[in-house]
C-alpha cells in the first residue's frame, strides 16, 4: 500500500510551501501537482510554475498509461533512490483528483487543507481578472457551481463575487474531508509561515510521522514535479516570507466587509480560524 498526503487548496495559498516542507522529511518525497501532468508536459504559453515532468525519469511513461497506475509507477522509483521514503506528497490541491483515488485499496490517503485570507486571495484574482470580460467569467463561473450565489453573481461588487468564489472553493475541500472522516488538518498560510516549525510538528505528527528540524532546510528535500517560478530562488535557499501585499494593494472598505461577511466568519468559525492583523489564524483556548 503506497501513503499519499493530498494537499488541498486554493491556488496561490502556499501549498507549493508546504509541500516542500513535508517532502524534505527523510520519509517523504514531494511529487508536485501530479495532477497538472498533461498540462505541464504540453507546449503551450509562459506559467508561473516550472515542471520538471517531462526530464524527471520519475514521471517517465506516464502518459502512456491510465492515471490509476501513476502512483505505483511512481513510488518504486522514488524508493529506488530514496528507500527510506514511505509517503509521496500530492499537491494538486483539487479534492476532484483525490476523490479517484479515494477507494483504491492501493492507496492510503491523507488529506491537508491549507487555507489562506480571502484578502490575499482577493488581490491576486483582482489583478488577473484584470477586464470587464473576465470578471464576466468569474460570475457565470460562480453561478454554474452554486446556483445559490445567482443574486452576488448579478448584484454584487467584483471583490464579493470572488469572495464567494473563495468561500466556495475551501467549503468544497471542508466537506470532501469531513465526508472522508479522516482526522482535521487544517492549517493556514499565516501560522505556517509564522509559525513554521511548530505548525509542521503537529502537522507531520498527525500523519503518523516524526517531525525533523531538517524538513525546515526544504531547498535540500526531495521535491520533484513542479516549484513556483517566482519563489525559486528563495525556496533553494529555503528562505520563508510572509507576504503581506494585499495589506497595501486592497482599499480599506474591502479589508472591512471580507472581515464583516457573516457567511465568511460562520465558515471560519466552523473550522476552527479567524482573522488577526496578518491574515488567518488558529483559534486557541
Amino acid at each position: 500500500m503506497i501513503d499519499v498526503t493530498y494537499i488541498f487548496s486554493v491556488n496561490y495559498s502556499g501549498s507549493h510551501l508546504l509541500a516542500h516542507l513535508l517532502g524534505a522529511h527523510a520519509k517523504c518525497a514531494s511529487i508536485g501537482e501530479l495532477r497538472n501532468f498533461h498540462k505541464f508536459t504540453s507546449p503551450g504559453k509562459d506559467r508561473s510554475t516550472a515542471s520538471d515532468f517531462s526530464r524527471n525519469p520519475i514521471f517517465q511513461g506516464l502518459g502512456d498509461v491510465p492515471q490509476s497506475e501513476w502512483y505505483e509507477l511512481i513510488y518504486p522509483r522514488v524508493i529506488a533512490e530514496y528507500p527510506e521514503v514511505t509517503m509521496l506528497i500530492d499537491n494538486s490541491k483539487k479534492v476532484e483528483w483525490a476523490r479517484r483515488f479515494a477507494a483504491d485499496p492501493r492507496i492510503r490517503s491523507h488529506y491537508v487543507h491549507l487555507i489562506r485570507d480571502p484578502r490575499a486571495l482577493l488581490r491576486r484574482w483582482l489583478n488577473d481578472y484584470d477586464t470587464p470580460h473576465k470578471r464576466r467569467r468569474q460570475r457565470r463561473t460562480l453561478v454554474l457551481r452554486a446556483p445559490s450565489n445567482l443574486g452576488v453573481a448579478l448584484l454584487g461588487r467584483d471583490h464579493d463575487v470572488l469572495l464567494h468564489k473563495w468561500l466556495l472553493a475551501n467549503r468544497r475541500i471542508t466537506r470532501f474531508m469531513e465526508a472522508a472522516g479522516q482526522p482535521s488538518r487544517v492549517l493556514t498560510y499565516h501560522d505556517l509561515v509564522t509559525n513554521t516549525a511548530d505548525e509542521l510538528r503537529v502537522l507531520t505528527q498527525g500523519l503518523g510521522l516524526e517531525f525533523e528540524s531538517g524538513q525546515l532546510n526544504f531547498g535540500a528535500g526531495k521535491s520533484f514535479g513542479t516549484r513556483k517560478v517566482d519563489y525559486v530562488a528563495m525556496s533553494e535557499r529555503s528562505e520563508i516570507r510572509l507576504d503581506l501585499r494585499w495589506k497595501e494593494d486592497l482599499e480599506p472598505e474591502i479589508h472591512e466587509i471580507v472581515t464583516a461577511n457573516k457567511r465568511v466568519l460562520r465558515y471560519l468559525q466552523q473550522i476552527g480560524l479567524t482573522f488577526c492583523s496578518d491574515g488567518l489564524t488558529r483559534v486557541t483556548a
